[in-house]
């Protein structure tokens, strides 16, 4: 199980390296090679998102320009146990359901986008659960609409 850890994909699928003139490169799992001049933005989220971001913060180092860990509430996600993430650990959607957290959190992944600078790369983070830790409904749709929806659908299995 070791060898599919999301923390072991993400270190094989995600490395930098420096020329001599500081000049820094983001290598990807398929061997692409991407200039980050500006630094990398991360985002995680997923019941993975945990493990996946520590290793994607090991391996980015100092390239780490921001980033944001969208979890559920649990052991592993808890304060104490992230104070080693540069990236800001935010939770939401205990048992599997979108909350205003879970909201807030993906408001503030948006922002995490859009405020990217020319030069910036965003590396994205996925794991399963992910679209209830990222519930940003568009109005006139609210969270209790959504809500309404994901437990109706639920209901006829």
């Amino acid at each position: 199980m070791a060898a599919v850890g999301p923390d072991k994909l993400v270190r094989d699928a995600v490395s930098v390296t420096r020329e001599p003139d500081g000049k820094a490169w983001l290598h990807i799992a398929r061997g692409e090679s991407i200039p980050v001049p500006m630094g990398v933005r991360m985002l995680a989220f997923g019941k993975a998102s945990i493990p996946m971001a520590r290793a994607a913060e090991r391996q980015l180092g100092s390239v780490l320009s921001k980033g944001i860990v969208i979890a559920q509430p649990s052991a592993e996600s808890a304060p104490e146990n992230c104070g080693d993430f540069t990236s800001e650990v935010l939770t939401g959607s205990p048992g599997n359901l979108p909350d205003a957290a879970a909201v807030d959190a993906a408001g503030r992944a948006l922002a995490l986008a859009q405020e990217a600078q020319d030069g910036e790369v965003l590396l994205v983070l996925i794991s399963g659960g992910g679209s209830a830790l990222l519930p940003l409904p568009a109005p006139p749709v609210t969270l209790d609409d959504k809500l309404g929806s994901i437990k109706l659908m639920q209901a006829a299995g």
